[in-house]
């Protein structure tokens, strides 16, 4: 099919999710142009120490991917309305988990909203848990162990 106006080639997207099927995604091209042009300026001034996307099981997994991927912890409040599942795990377009120093975060904020990128403190590194408010506190070895191992320890 030819692609159409939103980048998404003219298909038909369905969600099948709870037993029900809803739904077609959309993209912003202008809202992921705006994302991705911020992070290479942030990238080319030196300003991250890291960053993952959402694409792959959501903010959660993005989490615990930088947590395991960098051997270091996380601790933070996410601020969740309607479903935790959702602000979690969902896979929602234009989202990257970013790493900054303390001293850069003020920075990375103005040329984020310079950018009309927007932007949410969700927490700090350090120290071997990943914590993330009341819905998850795990050991970071843990959270490796499965990373590394669920699949071949589920089959057996």
């Amino acid at each position: 099919t030819p692609p159409s106006a939103d980048g998404l080639g003219g298909s038909e997207y369905l969600e099948v999710m709870h037993g029900t099927v809803a739904g077609q995604p959309s993209i912003s091209l202008d809202t992921e142009k705006r994302v991705q042009e911020l992070c290479i300026s942030l990238i080319e001034k030196g300003l991250l120490r890291s960053a993952h996307d959402c694409s792959m099981g959501g903010l959660g997994v993005a989490l615990a991917l930088c947590a395991v991927r960098g051997k270091i912890g996380f601790s933070g409040e996410i601020g969740v309305e309607g479903r935790w599942d959702a602000v979690l795990f969902g896979e929602r377009q234009s989202r990257i988990v970013v790493s900054v120093s303390p001293g850069d975060v003020e920075g990375v904020r103005k040329m984020a909203e310079e950018s009309g990128v927007t932007v949410t403190g969700l927490g700090v590194v350090g120290g071997d848990r990943l914590t993330i408010g009341n819905y998850i506190d795990l050991p970071l070895n843990e959270v490796e162990r499965v990373w590394k191992n669920g699949l071949s320890e589920a089959m057996g």
